[in-house]
C-alpha cells in the first residue's frame, strides 16, 4: 500500500478528521508523517523547542510533567486525539512530557507544514485550526472545571 494511502486510511481514524472528505484527507495526508513508537518511547519531552502537533492513531501516551515532589502524571491520552497542540501556537517550550504507554502509532504535523497547508489549501488549514481550537478550548474548560471542584 502507497504511504500516501496508508496514511490515509489512518487518519480516518482520527475523530478530529471524521468530518472530512477523502480529498480533503488526500491533501492533508501530504503534509503529515507516520511514525511508531514502542512502550516507553518519548514523543517529546518538557523543556525541549519542538514545534509539531501528534494525532494518537493507535496505542495511547501518557502526559507527564516534572515538579517539585517528582513526576505527576497529567493524562492518559488514546487513539484518536491529539497531544502537542499548544507548541503551534505560543511557540514556548513544551509544558510536559508525552511517553508511550504501549505500541503507539502517531501522525505528526509541523508548523511549517501546517503554514504551507494553510497557504496551498486555505479550506483545509481552516478545519484543521479550528478543531485544533476547539480541543483546546474543552481542554481548557475541563482543566478549569477541575481547579473549581477542588
Amino acid at each position: 500500500m502507497p504511504k500516501q494511502a496508508k496514511m490515509m486510511g489512518l487518519l480516518v481514524r482520527v475523530k478530529m478528521f471524521d468530518q472530512m472528505s477523502s480529498d480533503e484527507l488526500h491533501h492533508l495526508s501530504r503534509y503529515m508523517s507516520l511514525h511508531t513508537l514502542a512502550r516507553n518511547d518519548v514523543l517529546f519531552e518538557e523543556g525541549e523547542s519542538s514545534r509539531y502537533l501528534c494525532f494518537i492513531v493507535d496505542g495511547a501516551v501518557q502526559i507527564s510533567k516534572q515538579g517539585n515532589d517528582g513526576e505527576s502524571i497529567l493524562a492518559k491520552v488514546p487513539a484518536g486525539r491529539m497531544v502537542g497542540e499548544m507548541s503551534l501556537f505560543d511557540r514556548y517550550a513544551r509544558s510536559a512530557t508525552a511517553r508511550a504507554i504501549e505500541s503507539t502509532s502517531v501522525a505528526i504535523i509541523s508548523q511549517e507544514n501546517v503554514d504551507k497547508l494553510c497557504l496551498e489549501h486555505p479550506p483545509i488549514g481552516i478545519k484543521v485550526l479550528k478543531g485544533v481550537a476547539r480541543i483546546m478550548s474543552l481542554n481548557l474548560r475541563r482543566t478549569s472545571m477541575l481547579l473549581v471542584d477542588r
